[in-house]
């Protein structure tokens, strides 16, 4: 936090994450950021379902999103099927942190299914045309300072320009659902203000992708008023240290923690 404006501290920098969790309600940005306690826990295995899951296996599909070449043989090179041992290659190309969840078995099996059956979807088949024509650009990180607000970053998973316009896609590996559609939105939201100012007056074109569906979810009309979103970033900025942190009622029943929020908080209610 930097002190601005007569000595109050502000948060300096709010990241993608920071604002979609505070815009889906900020007593759950506290809990979450100031307290620790995830929104949605990452389990290992999803629950009642055999997949795996988590945050461990999200961060390898960006990572092999961010290298492939949208074709089966370029996913058998960085994401063979086996391993010959901890000295492979491709294993050895991955950071160590994720090298756990590509050694195993069950992510690593489970991983290739959802790439190979995206490349038969529209969304795939999109980015692997985008990528073909060299036009795709991943893990685009940026930092984008507001006049006398924060400075607004991130990474966008993918973008490329073309004659209609400016494409950008945010992917997700999770399923579909009302709380993981709800971030996404709202996270999409962020990526599109930072797009309307560096490619004024182009056309957005803002796709939320959920990767083991293949479904695709275009930014809703109602949430593109990025001059909104500015606003809204920059309450965050100034309340995130010090508070106050209400519920939002209107996004009680997507939260898994609806029910201990106001014990969990405390006195910071």
């Amino acid at each position: 936090a930097l002190p601005l404006g007569g000595g109050v501290p502000v948060l300096a920098s709010v990241s993608a994450s920071d604002f979609a969790l505070y815009s889906f309600c900020p007593r759950a940005w506290r809990l979450q950021k100031r307290q620790g306690l995830e929104l949605h826990g990452e389990a290992r295995e999803k629950p009642g379902t055999g997949e795996p899951g988590g945050a461990d296996l999200g961060s390898l599909a960006h990572r092999i999103l961010a290298e492939w070449e949208f074709s089966l043989e370029s996913l058998d090179r960085i994401l063979p099927e086996t391993f010959d041992g901890p000295s492979d290659r491709a294993l050895l190309c991955l950071p160590p942190e994720l090298r756990a969840s590509a050694r195993s078995e069950t992510d690593r099996a489970f991983l290739r299914s959802v790439l190979a059956a995206f490349l038969e979807t529209p969304a795939g088949k999109e980015l692997a045309e985008a990528y073909r024509k060299g036009a795709l650009r991943r893990e685009a990180s940026f930092r984008l300072a507001l006049g006398n607000g924060p400075t607004l970053a991130g990474v966008i998973d993918a973008f490329w320009e073309d004659e209609e316009g400016v494409h950008l896609v945010d992917y997700k590996l999770g399923d579909p659902s009302g709380l993981a559609e709800a971030l996404g939105r709202s996270q999409l939201a962020f990526y599109g203000a930072v797009a309307s100012r560096l490619f004024p007056g182009r056309r957005l074109d803002l796709s939320l992708v959920f990767l083991k569906t293949g479904e695709s979810h275009a930014l809703p009309a109602d949430l593109a008023d990025f001059g909104q979103v500015e606003a809204l970033a920059r309450e965050l900025a100034r309340i995130g240290v010090t508070g106050p942190f209400g519920r939002n009622p209107r996004s009680c029943f997507l939260c898994p923690r609806r029910r201990a929020c106001g014990a969990s908080l405390g006195h910071l209610q």
